[in-house]
């Protein structure tokens, strides 16, 4: 039983490899599993990092886009004194002394776009 044991398989390996020869390989292995599953910015976090950016960059570019849409409304605002009347009338609700003004409210929108 002893001698089964003494000649089995993974100790006949661990015998012949020579860890002067192969020590470079081991650390590098070993190293290279350490970062892999171990460290603070292993393949997981990395992954999630990623995933994160491309939100953030999709968001950044959806941003950026609202900003130059309100860019161009502000400079109609500003220029043109008819689009200025028409967002006072549809935003606000506001009308001349000698307009009476109508609200019609669509029952299928919900209360918090309403007027």
């Amino acid at each position: 039983m002893i001698g089964l044991l003494r000649h089995s398989l993974p100790m006949r390996i661990l015998r012949r490899l020579n860890w002067k020869r192969h020590r470079y390989w081991v650390v590098l292995v070993a190293a290279g599993l350490w970062l892999a599953f171990f460290d603070r910015y292993n393949l997981r976090s990395q992954f999630k990092m990623s995933q994160l950016l491309l939100q953030l960059e999709a968001d950044r570019d959806r941003l950026r886009a609202e900003i130059e849409q309100v860019r161009r409304e502000t400079t109609e605002l500003e220029n043109d004194p008819r689009t200025l009347e028409r967002i006072a009338r549809e935003r606000y609700l506001m009308k001349r002394k000698d307009e009476d003004l109508f609200i019609v409210i669509d029952p299928t929108q919900p209360r918090s776009q309403r007027p």
